[in-house]
């Protein structure tokens, strides 16, 4: 991969040499299964090679894209975090890789089902060439993003996640602090000023891409992969709220995107904070939120968002033992309709005293987001629901209970079990049905 297009006129490697190639390293390492050291270092040199050859086989038939895929997924799940948040980052265009095919070069379909690499002719359109380049960048990320889609059980895609994350929230720091410091062009040198210009140039580069990968990972990747452990949900909220004490919208003026986007956030770690029973363990991984959270219920201009803030800090810093009655109910209306301005004081009061949820929301929150009961008890009994919630016919509630989402599956099966105990008329002549439907989830 490291010859000049001079030495191969048209064919650097033949569809049989790569073809042979690609299948003893399958051989050797997937096959093999056995991970040590040495094996892991010598396939992470050719990695970028492998995952080109397998985006080139997402665009075509090719019976080497499995045994690519493989050999990707190998080297991910059984190296070390470290080695394969580094290899990601390479393969993601945030690091330059160590080994790649030359830019004389690229892979072409070969006539038996494989990929041969031939010299890339030269293109005279500026725009063509520039088009190619940005549409073959996003295609590897597309195809990385469906090799961390298939490490379902793994925290990779996670951890990978949130360090991009962090590395999000440091540009957002060294931005905002570059930009309140003054450069003296006066003093400095042509070459001086050249370096600073290029050197600006290259991190705003380097950061466009990485908000590119951020953009393609939320949009290929369940969400419920990207934050498989509490502690990962845990992490992302503190560079969210570590962005949000470092941006300007802490300081001045108001962006309405990022003040919906942290409110929605902290309706998140209400939600994590209404779980039946947090151990010492979840307490004390959330204590992380607590210097975040203070700055937050210190400087932020809405004041709605100040009093969750110190309610959610109030909560992980007792460890739940003092819990405000609309904690919940208040998150889970920031999480729908955070607003695009700041409210007054009165509003704010009028707000708390009576918080309310939506009942189409509410399947979605535990008890304790429920309306207060006129005894002050907090939250109430799954009977107290109203009866029916609204006039969904009971073949809807059948398909609803049914549903993969868990938490509309959980509603409508609460529902049924009430209209059982109620003796509901229209159970009768679906009662095979709904025994069925019970016998299944006890399982």
């Amino acid at each position: 991969v490291c010859v000049s297009a001079a030495e191969h006129p048209q064919e650097a490697v033949e569809e049989s040499a790569l073809t042979r190639c690609l299948e003893d390293v399958y051989k050797i390492w997937v096959v093999g299964n056995s991970p040590s050291e040495v094996l892991l270092a010598t396939l992470e040199e050719v990695l970028p090679v492998i995952f080109t050859v397998f985006c080139f086989t997402k665009q075509n038939v090719s019976h080497l894209r499995a045994t690519c895929q493989e050999v990707l997924l190998w080297y991910l799940s059984r190296s070390e975090t470290s080695s394969a948040l580094s290899a990601l980052r390479q393969l993601s265009g945030l690091q330059e890789p160590k080994n790649n095919v030359s830019a004389d070069f690229h892979f072409a379909a070969g006539s038996d089902g494989g990929v041969r690499l031939t010299c890339r002719k030269s293109c005279s359109d500026g725009e063509d060439e520039l088009y190619e380049k940005l549409s073959g960048e996003q295609w590897r990320l597309e195809c990385l993003m469906q090799l961390l889609a298939e490490l379902k059980d793994s925290d990779l895609p996670g951890d990978f996640f949130l360090e991009l994350l962090q590395e999000l929230t440091s540009w957002t720091s060294d931005e905002h602090r570059v930009d309140e410091e003054e450069v003296d062009v006066a003093s400095m040198t042509l070459l001086e000023v050249e370096q600073q210009l290029l050197g600006r140039a290259d991190r705003q580069a380097q950061r466009l891409v990485l908000l590119q990968v951020l953009a393609v990972m939320v949009e290929c990747l369940q969400h419920s992969q990207l934050l498989r452990r509490t502690s990962q949900v845990v992490d992302f909220m503190v560079s969210l709220l570590q962005r949000a004490c470092v941006g300007p919208d802490m300081s001045s003026g108001w962006n309405p995107i990022e003040s919906q986007t942290l409110s929605m956030g902290m309706g998140l770690v209400a939600t994590l904070l209404s779980a039946p029973q947090l151990g010492a363990e979840e307490y004390s991984c959330m204590s992380r939120l607590l210097s975040p959270l203070e700055t937050v219920s210190l400087q932020h201009p809405d004041a709605l968002i100040q009093e969750l803030a110190s309610n959610l800090r109030a909560v992980i810093a007792t460890h739940g033992a003092y819990r405000p009655e609309n904690l919940t109910a208040a998150a889970g209306r920031f999480s729908r309709n955070a607003e695009t301005k700041p409210k007054k004081k009165k509003e704010v009061e009028s707000e708390t005293n009576t918080p309310e949820v939506p009942v189409s929301s509410s399947r979605f929150l535990p008890a304790s987001s429920q309306k207060p009961s006129p005894t002050g008890t907090v939250g109430r009994s799954s009977a107290d629901v109203p009866y029916p919630p609204d006039n969904k016919p009971l073949s809807d509630w059948l398909l609803e209970a049914c549903d993969p989402d868990v938490p509309t599956r959980a509603f409508a099966l609460r529902i049924l079990t009430q209209m059982v105990q109620r003796r509901d008329p229209k159970l009768i002549q679906a009662q095979e049905k709904v025994l069925t439907l019970f016998m299944e989830n006890l399982e």
